[in-house]
């Protein structure tokens, strides 16, 4: 992997790359230090949609990593991105956390309880952990009146301390059965996800890699977006069989630590 020496910024997923719960993964604080020192960037992207930005900041400040809100990226914050580029304030019936809610304000974006209220421009679907019935059945009706339906991201089961837990894609999974509607899907492995990392950090595809656990997801994005992929063994490959045909990783490893030891090589360390 020494191409790694040409990168000029680092896109690592979350969750089973740099951490697992609230455990740290061997050699991700460090990675990311060194990316810094090197004055090279990174951005930590997650299709965990159920922080906000300043939710994830302060979690991952807390265990130990240093990280500032602009280098991370949700899935609900490409979600918001892609709804203003479709919309001037747009309103939406959203199924997500409160914290979900606050990222959808600071774009713009109107979050409605009530379905009858007043004219709602999309249904958002988001992971949920305090979804009821009665949100499931609203959502359900709106989106048969034909109101626009996304999903901020499509796994289907989030990897914790605890084990694998349903996520978004799980939930896809009901509605698609229930109304017949299949969502725009906005979160890894589509390229409306990593697009405006691009842009923000003024990097070409050839200038990026993508460093994750999942090849349905991370290796998949990179896949489509042209930019080079590198697969950890440290989250949840249980999925990978998702993958569209013809999905390969640029390179694999066990964890980060082949990654370190290459870029430290830079530094003579």
């Amino acid at each position: 992997m020494n191409w790694l020496s040409q990168i000029r910024h680092f896109v690592f997923d979350l969750d089973g790359t740099l951490i697992l719960g609230n455990q740290v993964l061997p050699y991700a604080r460090e990675t990311l230090g060194l990316i810094r020192k090197q004055k090279k960037s990174f951005t930590v992207v997650t299709n965990n949609s159920s922080r906000s930005i300043d939710n994830y900041q302060r979690f991952l400040t807390h265990l130990g990593f240093s990280i500032r809100p602009s280098e991370i990226h949700t899935s609900g914050k490409a979600t918001a991105q892609y709804l203003n580029s479709l919309t001037h304030e747009p309103s939406v019936y959203l199924l997500g956390t409160r914290a979900l809610v606050e990222d959808f304000s600071s774009f713009g974006i109107a979050c409605v309880n009530e379905i009858d209220a007043e004219p709602i421009d999309f249904v958002v679907l988001a992971f949920d952990q305090e979804i009821t019935y009665k949100r499931i059945v609203e959502a359900s009706i709106l989106i048969r009146r034909g109101v626009p339906f996304i999903a901020t991201h499509a796994d289907v089961n989030i990897p914790t301390d605890r084990g694998l837990l349903p996520d978004c894609g799980s939930l896809i999974s009901m509605f698609q059965t229930s109304t017949g509607v299949t969502p725009k899907v906005i979160g890894k492995p589509n390229i409306e996800m990593i697009h405006p990392v691009l842009r923000s950090h003024q990097v070409s595809p050839e200038e990026t890699v993508i460093i994750g656990d999942r090849l349905y997801t991370d290796i998949e994005m990179g896949w489509r977006a042209g930019i080079r992929t590198v697969l950890v063994r440290t989250g949840d490959m249980s999925g990978n069989h998702l993958a569209s045909e013809g999905v390969k990783p640029t390179e694999e490893t066990d964890n980060l630590e082949q990654i370190y030891r290459i870029l430290a090589q830079e530094n003579g360390i």
